[in-house]
């Protein structure tokens, strides 16, 4: 229960301070006075995006602060436990309720948030602003027009909210088993591109099957292949003038040579070793003689031969130029076999993959339809709850329906009924609310309501049925609950406000003295000139101050006996 509001220099509020009690607070004022920065100061409270444009002109800056009372059995103490910050308690000493403070400051500078006097993050403000807040105004009913948030309203009325986790939960493990399965067709893909390159580039090496060392051998044998009669000339003509020249030959002149030293060596015997040199070198000579008679006597030119080798050099030509050379293409080769073996070892399983996917679609599919009848359980208890509450608004005769709806996708993995289903966190249900206002006319989305105190009222009843389902504690602000009504109905909302102010704290921004008549108690806000500068003024009311106000709002800004009269009667019957 909100019990303190402080605010200093914000807009047209200087300094001021309110306090709040139990059940039905209600804001009255002239147009214009500030009512709705009240609103605002609060929503600031609770995380609402700040702007150095709200703070009064001549003020570095401007601050909100609020006081809760908690009731035991609040989410707040342990949320700011799991903040790290204090818990709060009771400035009397009684625990069994928690005191929570919160101030928002505003400057040029951006703004700053503490709880019970700890700084504090805007999420934690809007975390906690969750749970001890909720705030109604002309926002509240647009996004009230919106499908997309009528699944959650009939999610927070049929409180499935342990089966809303267990499909979200499920949805996530869906979620990433397409997301590997399509990270594995995507890393497939581009595998298969690699291991096809691959392919290509070993087929020409393959397919010209290089030895190493055979280059330089062809070479070898292609130049001795194409200079065979030059080179079986010349051995032919070394091999003569080495042997075969008869007394003038080298070998011939050798042998004369080593008698010789042979005689001298019986004279000096040092000359033995010379001989002997001469002797091996003879040998040598023998041996180059034979090599030369093999090459004198060389195979015949062959044409074909010289032609095949020019083609197989050629090839080599082309894969070192790819490659830099022979071996280094040789070397590819190896490294290329061992890639190919490690991309195939890396290509994922893709029957393993669809068997993930199927597997957490139908747990998927297994919540989302547990979600779907629980939710289509409770859409006829909201349909008869909203049609009983428009009932109490002077909206007696309306009819209210919750449609609920499954889209196909014929990709989506997720079936029930043997249709592939859209998916999403929330399960596989769109819902929209349609509402007939007047008996005899036909149901229409919420989104086409005409009349702006219909959509008030339908507003006022929806929160009311969610809320006794609930049974959520807090305070709860209306800023635009009475758009568009007055007269007999305006004191059906009023009642139904009354009510709401029996079971939760209800603060309601009001210009109705049929709402204003049911305070339980009543705040006036005022401007005012003061060093000529309009300042807003906050103050409760008496007794006799409401009968003033009351009147007021009866008659306009003249109070007359008549209007005051009036007045008194209509406090008198509310009470």
């Amino acid at each position: 229960m909100l019990t303190l509001l402080r605010i200093r220099n914000l807009a047209l509020l200087a300094d001021v301070e309110i306090e709040f009690a139990p059940g039905l607070n209600l804001l009255t004022g002239e147009t214009g006075a500030g009512k709705s920065i009240l609103v605002d100061a609060l929503a600031l409270a609770v995380g609402a995006r700040a702007s150095a444009e709200v703070v009064r002109r001549g003020a570095e800056r401007a601050s909100v602060e609020a006081e809760f009372r908690l009731q035991p059995g609040s989410l707040v103490p342990d949320l700011l436990a799991a903040a790290g910050l204090d818990p709060g308690g009771d400035p009397d000493g009684d625990r069994s309720c928690f005191a929570l403070v919160i101030r928002r400051d505003v400057s040029a500078d951006g703004s700053r948030a503490f709880v019970n006097g700890s700084p504090a993050t805007i999420a934690t403000l809007k975390r906690v602003g969750e749970e001890i807040l909720e705030i109604h105004g002309q926002h509240r009913h647009q996004v009230l027009l919106q499908p997309r948030a009528h699944l959650g309203l009939l999610d927070a009325f049929a409180g499935n909210a342990a089966e809303r986790e267990r499909t979200r939960a499920a949805h996530a493990v869906l979620m990433a088993a397409l997301a590997r399965r399509q990270a594995a067709a995507d890393t497939d893909g581009r595998l298969a591109e690699r291991l096809e390159n691959l392919r290509f580039r070993l087929a020409e090496i393959d397919g010209i099957a290089p030895q190493p060392g055979e280059e330089a051998e062809l070479r070898r044998e292609r130049s001795r292949l194409a200079h065979a009669v030059e080179i079986a000339t010349l051995a032919e003509e070394a091999r003569v003038l080495l042997a075969d020249g008869g007394e003038g030959s080298l070998l011939a002149q050798a042998a004369r040579l080593t008698g010789l030293l042979a005689q001298l060596a019986a004279y000096d015997p040092d000359l033995a070793s010379a001989r002997e040199e001469l002797d091996e070198a003879r040998i040598r000579l023998d041996d180059v003689a034979a090599t030369l008679r093999g090459r004198g006597m060389g195979p015949e030119p062959d044409p074909a031969r010289l032609a095949g080798m020019e083609d197989r050099l050629a090839a080599f030509a082309a894969l070192a130029r790819r490659h830099g050379s022979v071996d280094a293409a040789l070397d590819f080769a190896a490294a290329a076999r061992a890639e190919q073996a490690a991309l195939a070892a890396a290509v994922a399983d893709p029957l393993t993959l669809e068997q993930a996917v199927e597997a957490s679609a139908a747990e998927f599919a297994a919540a989302a339809d547990a979600l779907s009848r629980g939710r289509r359980r409770a859409a006829r208890r909201l349909e008869r709850a909203v049609e009983s509450e428009l009932a109490e608004l002077a909206m007696a005769g309306s009819r209210f329906r919750v449609g609920l709806t499954r889209d196909e996708d014929p990709g989506s993995p997720v079936r029930l009924d043997e249709r592939p289903l859209r998916h999403a966190a929330t399960g596989v249900d769109s819902v929209e609310f349609h509402v007939a206002p007047n008996a005899g006319e036909d149901l229409l989305p919420l989104a086409r309501i005409a009349s702006g105190g219909e959509l008030s009222r339908l507003c006022l009843a929806l929160e009311s049925a969610i809320r006794a389902r609930r049974g959520t504690a807090g305070c709860l602000v209306f800023d635009e609950v009475d758009a568009g009504i007055g007269g007999g109905v305006a004191a059906a909302v009023g009642e139904k406000l009354h009510r709401l102010g029996r079971e939760r704290q209800v603060l309601c921004v009001t210009h109705l003295p049929q709402i204003a008549s049911r305070a339980d108690h009543h705040i006036r806000i005022a401007k005012r000139t003061e060093s000529g500068r309009t300042v807003t003024a906050v103050a409760p009311l008496d007794a006799d101050g409401r009968v003033d106000e009351v009147a007021r709002m009866l008659g306009g800004a003249r109070v007359t006996p008549t209007t005051r009269r009036h007045a008194e009667e209509m406090l008198g019957r509310a009470r």
